[in-house]
């Protein structure tokens, strides 16, 4: 699929409802994730992925990744309001490709053990300190081959812990995170943040 075509299949999407300014909800726009999952397909075959969407919120992560031809999608969200939204946007998935947990990504989470692709785009910790910590470990303590984080460009962490975790690093591309004025903090009618898309290697030892 081009990336355009795919661009516009996400942008389709019901979006997410974003009403938890604690969860660091934001819409992920159907054309960066086209250009994030169009990168990583160029180094990874997902036709044969089971992926795990974490932080799913409507889904576009994992339905990109369905449409992609991935094998199966866990969509993993805390929020009810953004599973009615995903359960609406796969009403015309077969239910065989996906599963829906209805989990709270916290230090206990682990990823579902058949998984061998995560993705997510987490709570940066501008709202809550260290709030993407479970994510980053959930992912890099997996046995997945290959993990995938979209992240402000400003974090110098990520790599400290992927290192830690014998992991290796390409950074897909840089672009900017368009954030709409939802939230009572905001002062600007739209603003926007640099990003960073990366993909993650597991090291095996030889």
């Amino acid at each position: 699929m081009k990336a355009k075509h795919l661009a516009m299949q996400l942008s389709s999407l019901k979006p997410h409802p974003q009403f938890q300014v604690q969860l660091e909800q934001y819409q992920t726009e159907g054309a960066l994730v086209s250009r994030w999952l169009t990168e990583i397909a160029h180094r990874v075959q997902i036709s044969s992925l089971r992926v795990a969407d974490l932080g799913c919120g409507n889904g576009v992560l994992g339905i990109g990744m369905l449409l992609l031809g991935a094998e199966h999608v866990h969509f993993v969200e805390t929020d009810q309001k953004a599973i009615d939204v995903l359960q609406d946007n796969l009403k015309d998935v077969p239910m065989e490709l996906y599963t829906i947990h209805n989990i709270h990504i916290d230090d206990s989470f682990i990823i579902p053990d058949d998984t061998s692709f995560a993705i997510s785009n987490p709570p940066w910790g501008v709202q809550t300190s260290k709030a993407d910590r479970p994510f980053l470990t959930s992912m890099f303590a997996s046995d997945c081959e290959h993990v995938s984080l979209l992240h402000a460009s400003s974090a110098t962490h990520i790599n400290t812990m992927a290192q830690r975790y014998q992991w290796q690093s390409i950074k897909l591309f840089n672009d900017h995170f368009r954030l709409p004025a939802q939230y009572q903090h905001h002062t600007q009618r739209q603003s926007s943040t640099p990003i960073s898309c990366w993909i993650f290697s597991k090291i095996r030892e030889a």
